[in-house]
């Protein structure tokens, strides 16, 4: 998960359409992550 965070940095500083593609990837990469570490995330 912290190499997902380390990834993509902090998007709040990017503009909102740079943030939201961020955002939108970060997702993504979430969604593929095995459902057991998901639900540890949460």
């Amino acid at each position: 998960m912290k190499a997902l965070i380390n990834k993509y940095g902090n998007p709040t500083e990017l503009s909102q359409t740079e943030e939201s593609g961020v955002l939108h990837n970060l997702l993504q990469d979430l969604k593929a992550l095995p459902q057991e570490n998901r639900t540890k995330i949460a």
